[in-house]
């Protein structure tokens, strides 16, 4: 049972698992997973998830692939093997690569700028 671990105040390594993220972005469609360089070995499966209240995405899990993981393709590398679990997660809400992320952000705003006098 492959396990992602969760962003919180500390990474709580017992997360949550595969089939209850595909469950759950399923049902909300608030999940978006991209693969990461890890910045050494292996990649990351990153998720963020919509804050509604916040309105904005938010690091939600992660998983660190070194490649193999993947139920029945063990031969995958890593970013391949990365790649696998984020089409898992995304095609549960949004089965095309045409997910709607940008369209819910929250509109930008210019950032103040000082006056110089």
């Amino acid at each position: 049972m492959t396990r992602l671990s969760r962003y919180g105040a500390k990474i709580v390594g017992n997360g949550i698992t595969l089939d209850e993220l595909i469950a759950l972005n399923h049902e909300e469609q608030s999940y978006a997973a991209r693969v990461e360089n890890s910045g050494c070995e292996g990649s990351y499966v990153e998720v963020a998830r919509w804050s509604m209240e916040r309105r904005r995405w938010e690091r939600f899990a992660f998983l660190k692939c070194f490649g193999g993981e993947y139920p029945g393709d063990s031969d995958l590398g890593e970013r391949e093997t990365a790649a696998r679990f984020v089409a898992d997660i995304n095609d549960a809400a949004w089965p095309s690569e045409d997910a709607p992320l940008i369209h819910h952000m929250p509109n930008y705003v210019e950032d103040a700028v000082p006056v110089v006098s």
